[in-house]
């Protein structure tokens, strides 16, 4: 009776760890782990590595008592069965030096006369992989750093920086019509006076010793904060830092608040001091101070400070300059003590020598009068 030896061999193999075919050679399994085939980017599963050892050719009974229960033949017949399809193969390889057992691998006969054997990976014989077939791996693909610099930087020119630019954009709008009505409000509760009629402006005139016209300013085009503060007060709010903030209506208020509380703490101080030396009348406040007599009442400021020494060192280096008529022209009503370059009698020569003195030595120089 013919069998399929190969085929037995085959299921025997998955639970066997090896397999003797008598007078023939014997098959040995190794488990082996997952591997990847770079050629044909192949992953193959866990499986079982089949190789041949020729030399284990004689006979266990394994086999024999296999085919007895696998096709009910007696075991001398199985016997016989494997003596003719061992004789079989061998008359195979010595025609064509070549075998191959189906589901097993191939046999090739060298010059040597020796068997090379060679697995076929179309079955694998682990139990435990059963179900796993082979993945074909698609090459990862790697990027230089040249490339990812580049592909970023398209990223960032894409539409999404348009969107932020828009989104921007529409920000500063809308504060930009946050404080303008802030302002249109505080111009509101000015006085009827104010908005029906134009700001006028003295003009300065250098060559000439009357100031007889006025500049027409439209209300729209004047700045908030300058009509709030006059250049006393801008110095002084300079100097703590105020003016770089956003002139919006609540820091306004804020201050108008803040040089209300102080000119009234200054008139009372200034007053209990005239009425202890007795040297003003009831009706009147005048400030006892390091200021020029009241015919010079025009004064040209370089800055003020909140301590006197600092305004000390200021007078010497404007002395040291050449303004020799530097000098501290009292304090103002926040309590600063000024430093002027010089005073002067008459408005159009203070403002001839404040016209000279921002070309010539600082340009945020500015007229106060007692």
């Amino acid at each position: 009776m013919e069998i399929r030896l190969e085929k037995i061999a085959k299921e025997l193999l998955i639970d066997e760890d090896f397999l003797v075919i008598p007078n023939f050679g014997g098959f040995v399994t190794h488990f082996r782990p997952a591997v990847l085939e770079p050629t044909k980017n192949i992953l193959i599963p866990p499986g079982k590595n089949i190789s041949f050892n020729v030399q284990l050719s004689k006979n266990d009974g394994f086999l024999a008592q296999s085919i007895v229960v696998k096709t009910g033949l007696s075991y001398q017949d199985a016997l016989k069965a494997i003596e003719a399809k061992v004789e079989f193969w061998q008359n195979e390889l010595a025609a064509t030096n070549y075998l191959e057992l189906d589901g097993l691998g191939s046999f090739v006969l060298n010059k040597e006369g020796n068997l090379v054997f060679e697995q076929f990976n179309e079955t694998n014989f682990a139990s435990t992989s059963f179900g796993l077939t082979n993945v074909h791996a698609k090459p990862v693909q790697r990027i230089d750093l040249a490339s990812r610099i580049e592909r970023g930087l398209d990223k960032k020119i894409a539409t999404p920086r348009l969107f932020r630019i828009a989104k921007t954009s529409s920000i500063a709008a809308g504060i930009a019509l946050i404080i303008g009505f802030g302002l249109f409000q505080t111009f509101s509760t000015m006085g009827t006076d104010v908005q029906q009629q134009s700001l006028s402006i003295p003009p300065l005139s250098f060559g000439s010793n009357t100031v007889n016209e006025k500049t027409h300013v439209p209300l729209e085009h004047v700045d908030p904060v300058n009509t709030v503060f006059n250049e006393e007060d801008r110095q002084e709010f300079r100097d703590r830092g105020h003016l770089d903030e956003e002139p919006n209506l609540e820091r306004i208020q804020e201050i108008q608040a803040e040089r209300k509380e102080k000119e009234k703490l200054f008139a009372r101080t200034t007053k209990t001091s005239a009425i202890e030396n007795n040297s003003i009348e009831k009706s009147k406040v005048i400030v006892k101070s390091d200021s020029q007599p009241t015919s010079l009442p025009y004064h040209i400021i370089a800055g003020c400070f909140g301590i006197k020494s600092n305004a000390h060192k200021m007078v010497k280096q404007l002395q040291k300059t050449g303004y020799s008529n530097a000098q501290i022209v009292g304090r103002s009503k926040s309590g600063l003590y000024r430093v002027a370059y010089g005073s002067y009698g008459q408005k159009i020569k203070a403002l001839k020598a404040l016209a000279k003195i921002k070309l010539s030595h600082n340009s945020k120089a500015w007229m106060a009068k007692d």
